[in-house]
């Protein structure tokens, strides 16, 4: 057929490992920060890697309590 991309996928065991955490501090009663993160690896049985794994994820987030 043309135009179409021809995909072949095979079920494979595999092993996944990750982490993921989340940490928050207050600095004041209405202003806080909070640093998070999370990454994954995956691997084949035979020791290949896993396609589509999502990337590694951090970062530092400001919250504020704008109201009363």
């Amino acid at each position: 057929m043309d135009g179409l991309q021809l995909l072949q996928y095979r079920q494979q065991d595999a092993t996944f490992t990750g982490i993921e955490g989340r940490v928050r501090q207050s600095l004041t009663r209405k202003l806080g920060v909070t640093l998070f993160g999370d990454t994954v690896r995956a691997r084949l049985a035979g020791g290949g890697l896993l396609p589509r794994i999502s990337a590694s994820c951090a970062g530092v987030r400001l919250d504020a309590s704008l109201g009363a």
